[in-house]
């Protein structure tokens, strides 16, 4: 029987704290010719850690859970969970009394999601303005890929792309309640 090299796995290790080192130091950029798919005026910010769209009528958290709102930042890093502890974990923020005085949070479905991708801006492709600190990551839907149960609908915030991911990866997570 073959021996691993334990050096295989410190090399892993090594790149993948690079890669969110190097994911902490990007900046987000806008290109002004573009129109603003979700301008700051299409929000309201209820002075509660929550904020109202306006076009679309679902209440967000302003930060990915695992940041609390502190003046106009998240503080903290932005949890990851893979699938199904992602949706346990909206069950869980409701049983424990929720958030902002509601007790209906879920995760959004792939289409609430998308529209919160703006689309003349990338590193994050969001408006940083209503969402800070959102990292140029992954995010959970609660929308399952129907072709493969193994996999389900998020949105790469880095570009704005969807994307389908294996339900076992980690993801970031940012609840949404209500809607027209």
């Amino acid at each position: 029987m073959r021996q691993r090299k334990s050096g295989n796995c410190l090399w892993v290790f090594l790149l993948a704290g690079a890669l969110v080192v190097f994911d902490d130091l990007l900046a987000q950029t806008c290109q002004s010719d573009i129109a603003k798919y979700a301008p700051a005026e299409r929000f309201k910010d209820n002075g509660d850690g929550v904020i109202m769209d306006k076009l679309t009528g679902l209440m967000w958290k302003s930060c990915s859970e695992g940041q609390t709102r502190q003046r106009s930042s998240c503080q903290g890093d932005a949890a990851i969970n893979n699938w199904q502890e992602t949706l346990l974990h909206a069950e869980a923020v409701n049983r424990e009394g929720g958030y902002a005085g509601h007790s209906d949070w879920r995760v959004p479905n792939v289409k609430e999601l998308e529209s919160l991708v703006e689309l003349a801006c990338f590193e994050s492709a969001i408006n940083m303005e209503i969402f800070p600190d959102t990292p140029a990551w992954y995010y959970w839907s609660a929308s399952p890929y129907l072709g493969d149960s193994e996999f389900a609908w998020g949105i790469g915030f880095r570009y704005g792309k969807s994307l389908i991911g294996r339900k076992s990866q980690a993801y970031h997570v940012r609840l949404v309640r209500g809607g027209y």
